[in-house]
C-alpha cells in the first residue's frame, strides 16, 4: 500500500470530479474505489488498464497509461526538484500557486524544499529504490539541473581560473 497524493497529480477541477467519483462509490457502498457499479469485487488489473487505455484512447490517443505515469513522475520531479515556480510553469500547464500547492500536497509544509522530497517521489512511484526512479522514470533530469544552474552562483578564484587557463590575470576581459 502507498499514499497516492491526488492533488500532486489532478488539477483542482479534476480532483474535484474524482472526490465525486469517490463519493458516488462510498454512497454505493463499495468496499473498493474501481468495482462495476453495485458489485463488490475489485477490479483486476487488466481492467483498470483497459478501461484506462480506452478512455486515453478516446480523449489523448497518442498517451498510454504506461506514458502517463512517466510523465507524471517527471513533472512532479520538476516541479521538486526545482525552486522557482515562474521557470517550472514554462515547462508545465502549472501556474505558480498551483505548484506551489503541488509541492505542500506531496511534501508537507515542513518538507517542502528539503533532501527528503526526492525519497517522496520514489514512495510516490512505488519505486524500491531512487535509482529505479531517477533512471527509468525521471525524463525531466536536464530541465532540472538547468533550472537548479539559472538559480545557483557560481564564483571561481581568478588564481584558480588563471591556473587553469595558464594565463595571467591581466589577461582576462
Amino acid at each position: 500500500a502507498r499514499r497516492l497524493v491526488l492533488s500532486a497529480l489532478l488539477k483542482h477541477d479534476e480532483c474535484k470530479a474524482f472526490v465525486a467519483f469517490w463519493q458516488h462509490k462510498k454512497f454505493q457502498k463499495s468496499t473498493y474505489l474501481f468495482t462495476p457499479d453495485h458489485h463488490h469485487e475489485p477490479l483486476g488489473a487488466h481492467a483498470i488498464h483497459y478501461v484506462l487505455n480506452t478512455f486515453l484512447k478516446e480523449q489523448h490517443p497518442h498517451i498510454t497509461p504506461h506514458s502517463f505515469r512517466h510523465h507524471a513522475i517527471s513533472m512532479l520531479a520538476l516541479i521538486v526538484g526545482v525552486d522557482d515556480e515562474g521557470w517550472v510553469s514554462q515547462w508545465s500547464d502549472y501556474h505558480a500557486d498551483e505548484i506551489r500547492q503541488i509541492r505542500i500536497h506531496l511534501l508537507g509544509k515542513q518538507h517542502a524544499v528539503s533532501t527528503n522530497h526526492w525519497q517522496s517521489l520514489k514512495g510516490f512511484a512505488g519505486h524500491a529504490s531512487l535509482e529505479t526512479t531517477f533512471g527509468s522514470y525521471i525524463h525531466s533530469a536536464d530541465l532540472i539541473a538547468i533550472g537548479q544552474m539559472q538559480r545557483s552562483d557560481i564564483t571561481l578564484p581568478i588564481t584558480f581560473v588563471s591556473k587553469k587557463k595558464k594565463k595571467k590575470s591581466g589577461s582576462f576581459n
